[in-house]
Formats: C-alpha cells, sequence, structure tokens
C-alpha cells in the first residue's frame, strides 16, 4: 500500500488535525506553560499557546481514550525525555505510557491533550465537552472564570456530589447561610468557588439553586442553596475527596446541599460465644 493511500485510509479529519493541531511528538521535548485566557483564567497551554485538556475519567497517570477518541483528543507526547515547565509552572510534570508505547504529558498525574476542533492558540472549544473535558489551570487557587458551571458527578466513595470542572466542591458546616466565614489563611487552604463575570450555571441534574454572594474582599463567591462554594488544595485531579471530614467541618456536598459522608460500614457479624460443652 502507498504512503498516500495509508493516511487516506486515516480520514480527512486526522488529516485536518496534523496540520492544524500541533502535536508535541514532533516538537521532541514541549514546553507546557501558562497562558491567560480571557473567559477561562489561567490555564495551560503547549510552547505553540495550543490549550490542553484533561479527562476526568482518567486515573492518574493512566490515560483511558484510545482510537477514534484519541483521534479527536490527541495526547500531548513527548519523543525522549522529559517535558520542560514554562515560566511560573511549580507542579510536577511527567510521563505516563500509553498502549502503543508513546508517552504522554501528565500534569499533577493527569494526561494532558489536545481538541481536534481547536484550530489556533488561544481557541478553547473543547471546554465542558460532555461534561467530562476541561482545560487545565495550573492551579485551583486560580480556576475564577465566567459562568462557571456546578455539575453532578458520581464519586466512588461519596455517591453524587457536586463538583466544577471535575474538582469536587465542598461545603463548611460553620458557615451561615449565604455567608462564608473562611477567610486569610482558610481561604488559602479552601480556596472558594470565584465567579469572573456572568451567572453561575447548573449542570445536567443539578436542581438546587444556586447564586453569588460578596466576600469580604470583594470577590464573588458561588453559593449552592445557600452553602458557599469551595475547592480544597489538596485536591489535584478530578476525583480527588482529600478534603472530606477534615476537622469535621468540611464535607462534599450533595445535590440536597446536605454534607456527603461515605456510606456507613457493615457491623462485623458477632462471634459465637463457645458453649460450655465445647460446640
Amino acid at each position: 500500500m502507498s504512503h498516500a493511500k495509508k493516511w487516506l485510509g486515516l480520514g480527512i479529519s486526522l488529516l485536518a488535525l496534523a496540520a492544524l493541531v500541533p502535536i508535541a511528538a514532533a516538537q521532541g521535548m514541549p514546553t507546557v506553560q501558562i497562558a491567560q485566557n480571557p473567559t477561562l483564567g489561567n490555564i495551560l497551554t503547549d510552547s505553540n499557546g495550543m490549550t490542553l485538556y484533561l479527562f476526568t475519567p482518567d486515573q492518574a497517570n493512566m490515560s483511558t481514550y484510545y482510537d477514534k477518541c484519541a483521534t479527536a483528543w490527541p495526547p500531548l507526547v513527548v519523543a525522549q525525555g522529559d517535558p520542560v515547565a514554562g515560566a511560573g509552572l511549580t507542579a510536577q510534570l511527567g510521563v505516563a505510557s500509553r498502549k502503543d508505547g508513546s508517552m504522554q504529558v501528565t500534569y499533577n498525574g493527569m494526561p494532558l491533550c489536545y481538541w481536534f476542533k481547536d484550530k489556533q492558540p488561544g481557541d478553547v472549544n473543547g471546554q465542558g465537552v460532555l461534561d467530562t473535558w476541561f482545560v487545565v489551570h495550573p492551579d485551583i487557587a486560580s480556576m475564577a472564570i465566567n459562568s462557571p458551571v456546578v455539575q453532578l458527578t458520581k464519586n466512588a466513595t461519596l455517591g453524587d456530589i457536586l463538583t466544577n470542572q471535575g474538582m469536587t466542591l465542598y461545603r463548611l458546616e460553620k458557615d451561615q447561610p449565604n455567608v462564608s466565614t473562611c477567610l486569610g489563611p482558610c481561604a488559602t487552604n479552601w480556596p472558594p468557588l470565584l465567579i469572573a463575570g456572568g451567572e453561575p450555571q447548573a449542570g445536567k441534574g443539578v436542581t438546587g439553586t444556586l447564586g453569588v454572594i460578596t466576600r469580604t474582599d470583594g470577590s464573588k463567591q458561588v453559593t449552592y442553596n445557600g452553602d458557599p462554594l469551595y475547592f480544597f488544595a489538596k485536591d489535584v485531579r478530578p476525583g480527588d475527596i482529600n478534603g472530606e471530614d477534615v476537622g469535621g467541618v468540611w464535607y462534599g456536598v450533595t445535590l440536597t446541599g446536605e454534607s456527603a459522608e461515605p456510606p456507613a460500614s457493615p457491623a462485623p457479624a458477632a462471634t459465637p460465644a463457645s458453649s460450655s460443652s465445647g460446640w
């Protein structure tokens, strides 16, 4: 089979993708850098300014999208060596092996990829696709965006909880309705879900009331049924719930707005007492 026929077999969409999206394998050692997006805040891009995404079902250092999915979401890969972090990027960059042996770049363990409908630097057309694909922010504190979407996500431990861009949202039991008491150093550890503009949006299945309050520093925080919503700084990947039950006052948020708690473990079966007859 000729070289031309092989490429034809891959389909027109893949050809267009190769032309428009700078796959990092051709660059040898790509730089992952921080870029400022007018609606999404600080996000990660490759060295050419093309937006990088994560897939929330992925596990730490393990990509779950292949075949046609990987055609639409081409992984950011390195041909050899390690990826290079751009200025101001302090979290860990690494690589994870894919089924074909290529090495996909990871950020805090999250495999990074492109979206084939992004045509030029600055495009973020993959944001929120199927409620599972999101741009990657350098840290939770920089996730203040326009019209953030509060989503309902199934967690293996807590059940259905609220998330934003795949990251778990928490409530503080000490807060009063529409009043945040987490200020100063507390807000460093528990960054509030901030809104840069517009109105908060409810994702599929989210039926509670979303609102916005003004914090003491003038920033705008999203609320759910009157509860101010927060992230936890030690959550670094979608699915992390490291903030659950911290101090006995921080909990993931359920659809009703109540605190999410892991199901109680069944009590161990009672051990029959030994009989005097030795039975």
